[in-house]
């Protein structure tokens, strides 16, 4: 394996106790432009322009008064939809410039709707040569017909100098290999593996 900073989809389907396919693990291929414009943000406390949130609304990062400011925050509860993992229904390919997924499937038990649990995270793991952590999140579909997944995406939510307006970036973006079609009542446990290599 190559060194450096290696993310990798993990996605499994289930009905009850049964575990109905596991796809095969692979690696993620695409972090998008506010990852980096983030990242940037965070570790030189610079003024960063033109960040593009999920609504398509240019953003300016600007060095934080509040000392509990936080960002790439991804701990969204159960039934949101803003930020965490997010599964979407749109097939276009990734690109570098994308701000959030094509067509987002919300939360509920309707038709073409997934019930969004609580995102976990598993504990950093260490060996010799390689870290890495476990973003979790389940979907559930609660609706009495098929819904389809065609693209997953990890957003989080920033506080810009104002303790009470969130705005929401996408960091990760990924169309899927084939459509993943969740029969009424099935789950699918979407893990997003952040693993370094050196």
């Amino acid at each position: 394996m190559m060194p450096g900073l290696q993310p990798y989809i993990d996605i499994t389907i289930s009905e009850g106790d049964k575990i109905v396919k596991k796809y095969r693990r692979r690696k993620c291929r695409s972090f998008v432009v506010q990852f980096a414009q983030m990242l940037l943000h965070g570790m030189s406390l610079n003024t960063v322009a033109a960040v593009i949130d999920t609504g398509n609304t240019s953003r300016s990062l600007v060095p934080p008064v509040y000392s509990r400011q936080s960002q790439f925050l991804l701990n969204a509860s159960a039934g949101t939809t803003t930020y965490g993992s997010v599964v979407g229904s749109g097939t276009n390919v990734e690109a570098i410039t994308d701000y959030a997924l094509q067509t987002l499937i919300t939360h509920g038990t309707t038709s073409g709707k997934l019930q969004y649990s609580a995102v976990t995270f598993g504990a950093p793991t260490t060996d010799a040569t390689t870290s890495y952590m476990t973003v979790t999140r389940i979907f559930t579909n609660g609706s009495s017909g098929n819904v389809s997944v065609n693209e997953i995406g990890l957003y989080t939510y920033f506080y810009n100098n104002d303790t009470t307006v969130a705005w929401y970036f996408c960091l990760v973006r990924d169309k899927l290999d084939s459509t993943i079609v969740l029969s009424a009542g099935q789950n699918m446990t979407l893990n997003y593996i952040l693993k370094i290599i050196i």
